[in-house]
């Protein structure tokens, strides 16, 4: 079996130093390079992708690779879509294909799940999710992207498993060769379609790392993640090794209200807990009209903005 993963990675400042360990990119990048080669294939195959020739003289397992790119189109994010040429010509060479930001952790225990679960899932059209953790100072692991509780599941095969109807972006994607070839012939990876509507809000760099498994895309009805003892799977958690928002958060007091909100422990909304309905017709309009509005209200301020500055 045989793994290949692209990684992009945004360097402006290399020496630069992040989070409370006080470490550079570098650092990061090292750290999830190791965990993946720790993955039990016979072949891995790890690509960086980067705009700068910082990388040239340290010594990583992988291959680098530097693009041209612009200073506006680096700083908007568009380097996360530079792996995708790439990765289109090496889709009959290899059984599973990754993308991963730099500074996640994704290791063996990662991929067992996800070996375990995900063609399952694929039999009922539905996503195997992961959720990205930061840990504070007492080591206590937070959610970092979730926003509200779980409340909703489904039963297959007699197992339950939780619906991530809230954010199934998880700064990755993982997909076998047959989803992957699917993938690629889709308007999603050609970056023909917008992040930011009324089901979901994207920008350029979340949209590379959401893959197929989008909420507003067409590929899977949901994201789900399995229970064990009455707990999600603890092999879904993913971190995110900076730990930069949870050091934002409590360090600086900044407000950063939809960051890091639950304990990995308290993500599922037990009193609630009911049977996952696919959102309807009527819900659909509603989310429309409330993004119509809000999109209006975007352009009256930005008019605001510029009398009062003209």
């Amino acid at each position: 079996m045989s793994l290949v993963v692209h990684i992009p990675f945004y360097n402006p400042y290399p020496e630069k130093l992040e989070g409370p360990n006080k470490k550079n990119r570098l650092y990061f990048l090292k750290k999830t390079i190791a965990n993946i080669k720790k993955i039990n294939l016979k072949k891995i195959d790890i690509f960086v992708h980067t705009h700068n020739n910082y990388l040239k003289s340290k010594k990583i397992k992988a291959e680098v690779i530097v693009h041209k790119i612009n200073n506006h189109d680096l700083k908007k994010g568009y380097l996360t879509w530079k792996p995708r040429k790439l990765m289109q010509s090496q889709k009959h060479l290899y059984n599973y294909f990754m993308y991963i930001e730099h500074d996640i952790n994704f290791d063996k225990k990662n991929f067992q799940y996800w070996l375990k679960y995900s063609k399952i899932l694929l039999k009922y059209n539905f996503n195997l999710g992961f959720i990205v953790t930061e840990k504070n100072s007492e080591n206590k692991k937070y959610s970092l992207h979730i926003k509200k509780k779980f409340n909703q599941y489904v039963l297959i095969n007699n197992k339950k498993f939780i619906v991530n109807d809230d954010q199934p972006y998880c700064c990755m994607w993982i997909y076998d060769k047959k989803n992957f070839n699917n993938f690629v012939n889709t308007k999603w990876w050609n970056f023909n379609w917008r992040g930011k509507n009324y089901i979901s809000y994207y920008g350029v760099t979340e949209m590379s790392s959401i893959g197929w498994h989008g909420k507003q895309m067409d590929n899977f009805k949901s994201t789900i993640i399995p229970l064990r003892k009455n707990s999600l799977d603890d092999r879904c958690f993913i971190s995110h090794n900076t730990n930069n928002y949870i050091f934002r958060k409590v360090r600086t007091k900044e407000n950063l209200k939809f960051y890091c909100r639950y304990k990995i422990g308290n993500l599922i909304d037990t009193k609630n807990l009911r049977v996952y309905k696919e959102i309807t017709g009527i819900k659909i309009f509603l989310l429309k009209l409330k993004f119509f509005f809000r999109f209006i209200e975007k352009i009256r301020k930005t008019k605001k903005e510029r009398w009062l500055s003209g």
